[in-house]
């Protein structure tokens, strides 16, 4: 008997639903005995989630189950917002997960209700940024950020047309949270959930970008660092390698460009690098998909010019040494040749 046949036998042997028992109290007197963020604990979640996505006839009552008993409470006691600790978004993950796995196999109006309130506490979040969920069993922000980031990811390709229509009407909403975001990791969580939401449909892709852009502009009249983490995070939509598709073209923009030349004197190395890994890829589409742009004052790039090109890679190139720890090494050996470059900019 092959491994295959032994394998089909054991799983018709398994009652599944009373294997979701079990588990669902065995985390119970996890929790209970507040042992909800060790690893163990994670492992049985995960265990569960397993059950869940390989039965395909387990039954909706079930599924509700753990979201009942499991999810939602779980999700109103895990609170990164207050205690950040590893082991609590470790535990907020798992979670968010096995929540993601239920919504799938849940009644839609379950589903829906459940991103509703998300994007509900979102909208309370953005209207109040020292808004509290400590108390109560509220969902946590970082919560609703990751139950939606986990629902909407392409890998599971099976969510409901009115989950998919809540979640691009949601955009929006999901957009503005970020202005009053000030945790990057939280800022970077959101990023995905709207990048998962991008990928849902190509319909209302230019509002959805629009959006975003708006919010750029924003946040850097406001000083703020975010709108290198957000270019960044979105340059597959706004910059795509190979040019195509470009819904709204930032490379022929002033406003895009002054917050290039202003990124490379951030005083933040992360602001920086993301400014030059900005240019970097955009000079690189311009080389190699021969892209002429022009923005109303501020950038110029005629397709085809190899000095062009020999400059914008001499400078990329000085600007990363300069951030090097050894720079003195180096500094006097290129300040002749960054005048050279600077003049031909110039001109």
């Amino acid at each position: 008997m092959d491994f295959i046949t032994v394998k089909k036998i054991a799983s018709e042997a398994i009652n599944p639903a009373k294997l979701i028992e079990q588990v669902v109290s065995q985390i119970k007197e996890h929790w209970n005995n507040k042992k909800f963020t060790d690893s163990v604990f994670c492992d049985v979640l995960f265990l569960l989630e397993s059950i869940i996505s390989s039965d395909q006839d387990v039954k909706t009552d079930y599924v509700h189950k753990v979201l009942d008993e499991v999810c939602l409470p779980l999700l109103g006691k895990i609170h990164p917002s207050f205690d950040s600790r590893v082991e609590n978004l470790a535990a907020l993950t798992s979670v968010s997960s096995l929540c993601g796995t239920c919504l799938l196999k849940a009644e839609e109006s379950k589903a829906v209700e459940l991103v509703d309130q998300c994007l509900g506490l979102l909208g309370s979040y953005s209207e109040d940024a020292d808004w509290s969920s400590e108390e109560g069993g509220t969902m946590d922000i970082y919560g609703c950020v990751s139950v939606l980031q986990q629902t909407s990811k392409p890998s599971r390709n099976k969510v409901s047309p009115s989950i998919q229509s809540k979640l691009l009407r949601g955009y929006l909403s999901i957009t503005r949270a970020v202005k009053c975001m000030k945790n990057n990791l939280l800022i970077n969580m959101t990023l995905n959930c709207l990048l998962n939401i991008m990928n849902l449909s190509a319909d209302g892709k230019l509002d959805r970008l629009t959006s975003v852009w708006e919010l750029i502009c924003e946040e850097f009249e406001a000083g703020s660092e975010k709108p290198y983490i957000l270019l960044c995070g979105m340059s597959n939509h706004f910059f795509p390698v190979d040019n195509s598709n470009v819904v709204l073209d930032l490379k022929c923009k002033d406003a895009f460009w002054r917050m290039i030349e202003h990124g490379i004197s951030k005083r933040t190395p992360s602001s920086r690098k993301q400014t030059m890994y900005l240019l970097k890829r955009i000079t690189d589409i311009c080389d190699t998909c021969s892209v002429s742009v022009r923005s109303e004052n501020l950038f110029q790039w005629g397709s085809g010019s190899k000095v062009t090109t020999e400059i914008w890679e001499d400078y990329i190139l000085l600007l990363e040494t300069l951030e090097e720890k050894q720079v003195r090494m180096v500094l006097f050996s290129y300040i002749y040749h960054l005048l050279g470059i600077l003049c031909y900019m110039h001109q």
